[in-house]
């Protein structure tokens, strides 16, 4: 007899999860999408202790408010900022990087890690610079 419970409560369970997915699916069409206008961006040749920035494009291709919750930058040499006010369907915002070269030489790459309530909501963006040192 109780293996005929578990079995009806696993049986349960799986509906449940199923359910779950179904409406999950369904509610997606709902849920904000940010699209950036590029995912990288190269400042060229720089020299070392410049600090250069670079402003990233996105728009909310969504149908309910885009809210950028945080941009967590692989390093500390690379500051992101951003706004967390909402972003209607349709509408853009942006995340400024600044990168500073200092004590850093040769080819650089660093990574912004983005998360979001959109339905792709981390998206990495990547910023690099060959640094060139003064002889």
């Amino acid at each position: 007899m109780v293996l005929l419970v578990v079995s009806c409560t696993a049986i349960q369970e799986q509906n449940d999860v199923n359910d779950y997915t179904d409406e999950t699916l369904i509610n997606n069409a709902d849920l904000p999408e940010i699209t950036f206008d590029k995912l990288e961006h190269d400042f060229g040749r720089i020299m070392q202790g410049e600090k250069v920035g670079y402003v990233f494009r996105y728009t909310n291709t969504g149908s309910s408010n885009l809210i950028v919750r945080k941009a967590n930058a692989s390093c500390g040499c690379t500051v992101p900022k951003f706004s967390k006010e909402p972003v209607p369907p349709s509408g853009a915002g942006t995340l400024e990087v600044i990168f500073d070269s200092s004590g850093r030489r040769g080819l650089q790459s660093k990574t912004i890690t983005i998360n979001s309530n959109a339905m792709n909501n981390v998206m990495v963006l990547t910023v690099k610079a060959e640094i060139i040192v003064e002889e």
